[in-house]
């Protein structure tokens, strides 16, 4: 995927390592990344790809001086999930020159095609991340009757590519941090950090459909101490990896089941159960990278009873053996 025509390029340049990046590029390096910078007289960018079969995450950052034109292109037509994740919004001529405006923090679901496309840009730094997946993924991401009646009529009436959902959805805590963990990922292999990402765009995608399917929820307001308490309870997860439940949560903050479940949900917005697990096993991830941690040690440290039982549940989750995560 390129924002600028090949034929316009004037820089161009692979870089392996990481000391070989340009300066000005530094704070946004991806760690396993493969790097490449390009760019001509009126825009920088500075291109970073992750390979996670069945995902591509692409991330670009754009620089710019002046209001210009991209024309972003891939190689095959195919669905992605897309976010701006600068402070700036940008406005794309999309669907035979139907505009459309990219809030920034939205996340959004493109069906890109190969025909040229002119997105605007304004003076600043952009950064625009997308991750790549093939529309057979869909059946298991997303509701099937959602599926049928609202996104793939909405693929079929955009061949030429744009926006596929109506509204954007906006990026809560959930998003964030699967995000960063994407762009961070663990592993001590190729393959590892593979299957890790893998799993966090998993995890993206399925928390977009759902939030794009679900009517808006007014959660009830929290006082500050309610907020406090909240925050308590998920550092509490994150320092006590070893399982614990929402009731024994409440007990230990004196925090009622209903306000807990929903003040979570609203703020970061995932469940408490769900996050329970996903911290868990990102523990378990995080001590698989050190080469003096045994299974029945990390097993007893996230909770589990034997290691029959968290070799199972992290090949599940991952999608590879604990012992092929950790190979060196």
């Amino acid at each position: 995927m390129n924002l600028i025509r090949q034929a316009e390029q004037q820089i161009f340049a692979d870089f392996v390592k990481v000391e070989n990046v340009p300066e000005i590029m530094h704070s946004y390096i991806i760690p396993y990344a493969r790097r490449t910078v390009y760019g001509n007289a009126r825009v920088f960018v500075f291109k970073q790809l992750l390979e996670a079969p069945p995902y591509r995450v692409w991330q670009h950052h754009a620089i710019t001086s002046q209001v210009t034109e991209i024309h972003p292109r891939v190689d095959a037509p195919g669905l992605h999930l897309g976010v701006t994740l600068s402070s700036l919004n940008v406005h794309s001529m999309m669907r035979g020159g139907f505009t459309e405006h990219v809030q920034q923090g939205d996340l959004n679901l493109f069906y890109v095609t190969q025909e040229e496309k002119a997105v605007t840009i304004h003076p600043g730094t952009h950064c625009f991340l997308n991750i790549e997946f093939d529309e057979a993924l869909l059946p298991s991401l997303v509701d099937n009757a959602f599926l049928e009646e609202t996104i793939l009529p909405a693929i079929a009436n955009n061949l030429r590519g744009g926006v596929i959902n109506m509204n954007g959805v906006t990026m809560d805590a959930y998003c964030s941090l699967l995000l960063e963990q994407i762009r961070n990922p663990l592993g001590g292999n190729t393959f590892a950090r593979s299957r890790y990402i893998s799993k966090q765009c998993e995890l993206l995608l399925i928390h977009f459909f759902a939030q794009l399917q679900k009517e808006p929820v007014e959660y009830p307001p929290l006082t500050n101490e309610d907020v406090n308490s909240i925050d308590s309870v998920k550092a509490h997860i994150k320092a006590n990896t070893t399982g614990i439940s929402t009731v024994e949560l409440c007990q230990l903050f004196d925090i009622p089941v209903a306000k807990l479940q929903e003040g979570f949900k609203g703020l970061y917005g995932t469940s408490v159960e769900a996050f329970v697990i996903l911290w868990r096993l990102e523990k378990a991830a995080l001590l698989l990278t050190k080469k003096d941690a045994c299974l029945e040690k990390i097993a007893k440290e996230t909770g589990y009873k034997n290691v029959d039982t968290f070799v199972n549940s992290f090949t599940r989750y991952y999608n590879c053996t604990p012992e092929q995560f950790r190979k060196l």
